[in-house]
C-alpha cells in the first residue's frame, strides 16, 4: 500500500511539472509571437517612413575593396525617378547608375566616407531611359549586422540646378555688356592722360588718374563676375601654351603703376633670369596675377611696399607678391580663398570677395596650388606654384 501511495505520489509530481512545462512552452510561444507581430509593425513602420520619402534613399555595402556593393534596400522615390523595379534595382550597383565621367569619383568619395562617416556631396544619377539627373547625396556608413553599410539619401537638384544656369547666363551676359563699353572709358582716359603729362597739366592728371583707378576697379569687378559665371556653369575652359612669367608679370606690373604711384605704394619686380617656362593659359594666368596685385594694392597704406617675385623651385615656378598691408588673422586665413569671403580688416575696402576665390580656382584648373602667409598688422604674402612646361608641350 505505500508503495502505491508512493507510486502515485510521484505521478502527481511529474504531472504537476509537465504541467508546468507545457505553461512555460505556452507562454513562451506566446512571447515568440508577439515578438514577431512587433517585428512585423516594426518593418511596417519602416516601409512606410521609406516610401513616405521624396528623397531616393540607396543602401548597399561596400565590398572588401572598398567599393559600393549591389543594393541591398532602395525605396520607392528611387525606383520611380531611376525607372527601375525594386527586383531590378536589387541586381545594380551605384555603379550602374553613374554616367563614365562621374566613375573615377568613386573611389576618392568612398575613401572620405571610410574616414568621415558622413560625407554630402552632388554627382549625377542616370535613369534606366538614359536622363541624367543632377542630385545632392548625403551618405552616411554605420555598422549592419556587424557589417558596414552605407545609407545615401539622394535629392533631385534638377530646379536649383536650372536657376543657377539661368542666373549664371544673366550674369554673365549682363558683365559682358558692362565690361566693354568700361573698357572703352580706360583707353580714352589712357589717351588723355598721356597728353596731360605731355602738357603737364597738374589737375588734370589728378583728375583723369582717379577716373582711370575707379574704371580699372568697375573693370575688375565685372570681369570678376564674368569669371564667375563661367565657373558655375562649369565653362571654364584653357588654352595651355609655353608661356614666360617674367614678361607677364612686368606688364601686369605697368598696368598699376599709375594706380601705385598715386597712392605712394612701392612696386618691386624680383624675377629670376633665365625663369623656365609654365604651362599655362596667357589671359587666365594675367587674370590671376592682376587679381593678387589688386588685392595688395588694397590693403596696403601709403607709403607701403609691394614686392612681386618669381624663382624656380625644382619642377615649379613659384611667384609671390608679398605687400606691407593689413594682413589677416590666423582665423582668417583658411578661409580667404573662398567665394564672396572678405577678411573683416577688407570690410571698408571695395570688392565682393571673389578675386582670390578665382586665382585658386584658375590656378588649380592649371595643376598649381596658392598659399598665402599673414600676419595681422604686417602684410601678406601669396604665393602661386605652377608647373614648368616639359618639352613635349605644344607651342
Amino acid at each position: 500500500m505505500a508503495d502505491e501511495e508512493q507510486s502515485s505520489a510521484r505521478l502527481l509530481e511529474e504531472v504537476a511539472a509537465l504541467r508546468q512545462w507545457i505553461t512555460v512552452l505556452e507562454t513562451s510561444e506566446a512571447a515568440h509571437q508577439r515578438a514577431e507581430e512587433a517585428l512585423q509593425a516594426s518593418e511596417q513602420r519602416y516601409r512606410l517612413l521609406l516610401d513616405a520619402a521624396n528623397d531616393a534613399v540607396l543602401v548597399f555595402p561596400p565590398t572588401a575593396e572598398g567599393m559600393p556593393g549591389t543594393f541591398i534596400e532602395v525605396n520607392a522615390a528611387a525606383c520611380q525617378r531611376l525607372g527601375y523595379t525594386k527586383e531590378e534595382f536589387l541586381h545594380l550597383s551605384i555603379l550602374d547608375i553613374l554616367p563614365p565621367e562621374k566613375l573615377s569619383d568613386v573611389s576618392p568619395v568612398m575613401q572620405k566616407l571610410f574616414t568621415e562617416r558622413h560625407l554630402v556631396f552632388e554627382t549625377v544619377h542616370v535613369a534606366k531611359d538614359g536622363r541624367q539627373i543632377p542630385v545632392e547625396v548625403s551618405s552616411h556608413l554605420f555598422d549592419f549586422n556587424g557589417q558596414p553599410t552605407v545609407f545615401s539619401l539622394a535629392r533631385d537638384i534638377s530646379a536649383r540646378k536650372e536657376l543657377e544656369q539661368h542666373r549664371a547666363d544673366f550674369l554673365a551676359m549682363l558683365t559682358h555688356d558692362i565690361r566693354n563699353p568700361v573698357g572703352v572709358i580706360l583707353g580714352y582716359t589712357e589717351v588723355l592722360l598721356e597728353e596731360a603729362h605731355e602738357r603737364n597739366v597738374k589737375g588734370a592728371q589728378n583728375f583723369l588718374e582717379r577716373l582711370k583707378s575707379n574704371a580699372q576697379t568697375i573693370h575688375s569687378l565685372v570681369t570678376n563676375y564674368l569669371d564667375l559665371s563661367q565657373i558655375e556653369a562649369g565653362g571654364l575652359t584653357l588654352t595651355k601654351k609655353p608661356l614666360a612669367l617674367d614678361s607677364m608679370l612686368r606688364r601686369v606690373g605697368q598696368q598699376y603703376e599709375i594706380e601705385t604711384r598715386r597712392r605712394r605704394i612701392t612696386l618691386k619686380l624680383r624675377l629670376q633670369e633665365a625663369l623656365p617656362l609654365v604651362a599655362g593659359d596667357a589671359l587666365a594666368l594675367e587674370r590671376v596675377f592682376a587679381n593678387l596685385l589688386n588685392n595688395a594694392l588694397k590693403f596696403t597704406p601709403r607709403m607701403g611696399r609691394i614686392t612681386i617675385s618669381a624663382v624656380a623651385q625644382g619642377d615649379e615656378v613659384m611667384v609671390s607678391v608679398t605687400d606691407t598691408g593689413l594682413g589677416m588673422a590666423p582665423e582668417e586665413i583658411p578661409l580667404v580663398f573662398q567665394r564672396y569671403r572678405r577678411a573683416i580688416a577688407s570690410w571698408s575696402q571695395e570688392g565682393v570677395g571673389l578675386g582670390l576665390f578665382i586665382v585658386r580656382t584658375f590656378i588649380e584648373a592649371h595643376g598649381g596650388r596658392v598659399e598665402v602667409e599673414s600676419t595681422l598688422g604686417r602684410g601678406s604674402r601669396f604665393m602661386v606654384f605652377l608647373p614648368v612646361a616639359s618639352a613635349d608641350e605644344p607651342r
